[in-house]
């Protein structure tokens, strides 16, 4: 099943709380502490001066380097889950990160993702990122995020919050 439009928009009003803010989101971190509208220069995989790695850069305005919103992994294992096709034609990919390794796997469609997660250390944690207002996962069936939750958890990987970790990309808030 297909979340609804109105679904999304009782997720997006949710999710907005992040937005109130006039600085963007990017975990407990300011704009200033890591130069979002500077142009933020890290790229995926990097691992910062303070032991932080860079999991994901959102680039939030097209064409625009200086306006980039970094994702940092928090757990042993981050994922985000894409639509890379279109509401009418969603297609799947879910980005997947191994803090250890700094290794970064793209796995498309339903297959490759229960073959990367089935290769996962058990035990480990995972975080689950994604962006405020519209999911990145928007277009995707539902039965598709609880089919990857459902092997997460036989897989043995812990959600340490049990919710997303969000980060706001909205134009208002640097992002």
């Amino acid at each position: 099943m297909k979340l609804s439009v109105s679904c999304i928009g009782i997720l997006a009003s949710l999710c907005l709380t992040c937005c109130d803010s006039d600085r963007p989101s990017i975990g407990s971190q300011t704009e200033e502490e890591y130069g979002v509208r500077s142009g933020f220069q890290g790229d995926e995989g990097d691992a910062l001066d303070d032991g932080r790695v860079v999991f994901h850069v959102f680039e939030t305005v097209k064409d625009d380097p200086t306006v980039r919103v970094p994702v940092f992994l928090e757990e042993d294992y981050g994922m985000i889950v894409f639509n890379v096709g279109s509401y009418e034609e969603p297609a799947l990919q879910v980005k997947f990160m191994e803090k250890s390794s700094r290794e970064i796997i793209a796995a498309n469609g339903m297959e490759e993702v229960l073959l990367y997660i089935g290769k996962m250390k058990r035990g480990c944690s995972i975080g689950h990122y994604d962006t405020c207002s519209v999911p990145t996962f928007y277009g995707l069936d539902y039965g598709m995020i609880e089919r990857i939750d459902s092997a997460l958890e036989r897989q043995g990987l812990k959600l340490p919050s049990g919710e997303r970790h969000v980060t706001c990309i909205c134009p208002e808030t640097g992002g």
